[in-house]
């Protein structure tokens, strides 16, 4: 079985929360706004699906060309005047707004990223209750630095009152500590899904979050950090690095795995679950395994997030962008530990 580490129990940080209800006017304004946008996301993503070669060349070219376009205006005379004969008004802006015009060159390209991340997120479903994920993510994030402050005010107190002053590799050694901030990041995701699911669910459910090693060979090393601390993974190393394994496909593939109904994942001549023990055999419930992939290592996936929950259907295929954007901010957290657990065990 895994060497599992022991914790003593705590009680999930809940991002409870909530934001203040809009007035009337504005929520009406609002929703105005964003039906017909969405409605417009979906039919640009069905597009987009469609030909996606020349959307990608379409989105390059809208990216690089009104930056070029307008240095070209302000360094080539001959380019300019044939814009003012040629387009007076723009000729006019462009003359008369020299500041405005060259910073939003600059930032042009971020502009458009923003806005085509924002039509995704409109374009693609969410779970039922799940509008306000930004906020709950947001609350989840900020108690993780917090306690990460909290330690680090503790310990800059404790500094004050010694008689001499510390080495700086004993500071760095205590503020930075990998492991512990793992735990934390594991804890975030566990009570920001769990925040979701009780908007989604109303009757009782178990949910664990897992944190899995991943070796340079894709297999499964061990379970770094679990939650609740009560709830152990049930299955050894070996199993969970077996064909079927959903978390050896998500670390294979470099692809988050979502499963709607275990029970029928198993019975798929092709699935990714197996049953780990007969005596579970009949147990279903829905499970998301995320990879971890290290952009620094050359896209290596370095742990496997795994987040199961002991009711079908409450994860579903069809919102897995959602899954994956909620679960983004952890991934850069936890390649952040990663990194610093391997600066330690160089310098150390």
């Amino acid at each position: 079985m895994a060497q599992l580490k022991k914790r003593p129990k705590r009680k999930p940080a809940r991002a409870t929360a909530r934001p203040t209800a809009p007035s009337a006017p504005k929520h009406m304004f609002i929703m105005g706004i964003s039906v017909p946008l969405r409605r417009f996301a979906i039919w640009l993503r069905a597009r987009v699906q469609k030909f996606k070669g020349f959307a990608y060349a379409l989105e390059s070219l809208v990216i690089a060309v009104p930056p070029y376009l307008v240095g070209q205006y302000y360094q080539i005379d001959q380019f300019a005047n044939s814009v003012r004969k040629d387009w007076p008004v723009i000729a006019a802006m462009l003359d008369h707004n020299i500041a405005v015009a060259v910073v939003l060159s600059g930032v042009w390209a971020f502009i458009v990223l923003s806005i085509v991340r924002g039509l995704t997120w409109l374009a693609y479903d969410k779970p039922d209750g799940w509008q306000h994920a930004p906020e709950i993510l947001l609350a989840a994030l900020d108690n993780i630095v917090g306690s990460k402050e909290q330690r680090f005010s503790k310990h800059l107190k404790t500094v004050r009152e010694l008689p001499s002053t510390p080495t700086a590799g004993e500071v760095f050694g205590f503020i930075t500590q990998p492991s512990r901030q793992l735990d934390e990041l594991i804890l975030g995701v566990y009570s920001t899904f769990d925040s979701l699911l009780r908007k989604q669910e109303s009757e009782k459910y178990v949910l664990k979050v897992n944190l899995a090693a991943v070796d340079a060979n894709c297999n499964i090393g061990s379970i770094r950090v679990h939650y609740p601390s009560n709830l152990p993974v049930r299955s050894s190393i070996d199993m969970l690095n077996s064909r079927n394994s959903a978390m050896k496909s998500a670390a294979r593939g470099k692809r988050t795995i979502v499963i709607e109904s275990t029970l029928q994942e198993v019975a798929r001549s092709k699935g990714s679950f197996v049953v780990t023990d007969e005596s579970r055999a009949d147990e279903n419930g829905s499970l998301i395994c995320y990879p971890v992939t290290h952009d620094a290592l050359g896209g290596m996936v370095v742990f496997v997030i795994s987040i199961h929950v002991n009711k079908p259907w409450l994860f579903r295929q069809k919102y897995a962008h959602t899954y994956i954007e909620l679960l983004k901010p952890f991934a850069l957290r936890i390649n952040l530990e990663y990194s610093l657990m391997a600066l330690k065990e160089i310098v150390q």
